[in-house]
């Protein structure tokens, strides 16, 4: 999702795309808030704050659930470190989203919130990473880095030294091998 969502984000002055673009978000809040599949958690946590930010397509009930789901994100780290997530993956997207968000209205420090999601989920030294994490490591590093939290030149030299760990590994897919390169 993270990947559509840069892309829509680049296209969005093109009319048909941006057509094409609302109705797979369409879909995914649909399958979330309407047919309950959880595993869209994250996709439709990212689309309704974009939409929030760039749109009067949303409704209040979904507004109110993002400022509900946030509020619990920064509750379970400041209380408890970690997210009650279901896997490193969905963890580590939700640390992802919430480095990413202005928290001024849930807590004091966000500062200090982000670097304690920064402590628990990110893995500074690639080699330890395992394959199929090692790209959302890359985003996390982004956004650690627009974040302030990672300085811009250990986010280099953290991309540098996992594209290279991603281009040695076996189990690694040669087609993300291939779309990293561009």
């Amino acid at each position: 999702m993270e990947a559509y969502a840069e892309a829509a984000g680049i296209v969005r002055n093109d009319s048909e795309i941006k057509r094409i673009a609302d109705i797979v978000e369409s879909s995914i809040l649909k399958a979330f808030f309407q047919d309950g599949i959880k595993e869209l958690c994250n996709d439709a946590f990212l689309i309704v704050g974009r939409r929030m930010l760039h749109s009067t397509m949303i409704e209040t009930r979904h507004m109110q659930w993002y400022a509900d789901k946030l509020a619990k994100w920064v509750n379970e780290i400041s209380v408890s470190g970690s997210f009650s997530a279901s896997g490193d993956v969905e963890a580590i997207t939700r640390a992802i989203l919430l480095v990413q968000e202005d928290l001024f209205m849930f807590t004091t420090d966000q500062s200090a919130l982000k670097h304690r999601c920064a402590d628990r989920y990110f893995v500074d030294t690639p080699s330890l990473i395992p394959t199929p994490l090692l790209e959302l490591h890359m985003r996390f590093a982004a956004a650690l880095s627009h974040s302030g939290i990672l300085p811009a030149s250990s986010r280099r030299s953290f991309d540098k030294a996992a594209l290279g760990e991603l281009f040695v590994r076996p189990d690694a897919n040669r087609f993300d091998k291939a779309r990293l390169l561009l």
